[in-house]
């Protein structure tokens, strides 16, 4: 099925968002203009890149270099698959599909691991680096320089998640608190239009009822 959505840019993005599409990750920011940061440090990458490779075969060190030789620029990772799990500081990571299933993990097993001693901890954290390299995802951090690398040791990965569990359980804790002060902010409301439309009701009463105080007294003032 084929959609097409009209409108200004800004409208354009609403429209997207309410397919479920996480507008940071498109190319294009909400001014309209084209966003290339990604795009040059792709470019420098591959060139480094290329450029060693070429160094090495004129070397003649070897006859068959690939992206994928671990000689400096040629580990590092140029992009990261769909179910890496990639650590960045940033909204839009926390938007790809590796890291949604990384927190739907985490989420699965948040009441087991603070119910849980610290050994117990420990081999669910396991549990969760295991799931992620089952589905062949990796862990990803960036590298300054302009490119994503591979964890080298999965203790470093381990000892990360225990800090993922605290930070998602505090966002839960702020979004039911948020979502209750929200529900009490309503009670107010609701509470004081009630109070309000009763004072009006009574000022309407007591106003009818000196009309027709003030029209009896004119009555009486006319009778012989």
């Amino acid at each position: 099925m084929n959609i097409i959505l009209s409108g200004t840019t800004t409208e354009l993005l609403y429209q997207l968002m309410g397919y479920g599409i996480p507008i940071d990750l498109l190319p294009i920011s909400q001014t309209g203009n084209i966003k290339r940061t990604s795009l040059l440090h792709w470019i420098r990458l591959r060139g480094m890149i290329e450029s060693q490779q070429q160094q090495l075969k004129d070397y003649g060190i070897s006859d068959d270099i690939t992206d994928n030789d671990p000689i400096d620029a040629l580990s590092a990772i140029e992009c990261p698959n769909l179910n890496d799990v990639i650590f960045r500081t940033g909204k839009s990571y926390m938007c790809h599909p590796g890291n949604v299933m990384f927190r739907s993990l985490i989420e699965a097993k948040l009441d087991e691991h603070f119910s849980s001693s610290r050994k117990e901890k420990a081999a669910i954290a396991w549990w969760i680096v295991e799931q992620v390299e089952m589905k062949k995802g990796r862990f990803l951090k960036w590298d300054k320089r302009g490119w994503w690398t591979e964890f080298e040791d999965r203790s470093e990965i381990r000892y990360k998640i225990p800090t993922y569990f605290r930070d998602f359980s505090r966002n839960v804790k702020a979004r039911n608190s948020s979502a209750a002060r929200k529900k009490d902010s309503k009670s107010i409301d609701e509470d004081e239009a009630t109070n309000n439309t009763a004072a009006t009701r009574i000022q309407q009463y007591d106003s009818d009822d000196a009309r027709k105080r003030q029209k009896t007294s004119t009555i009486q003032i006319f009778l012989p």
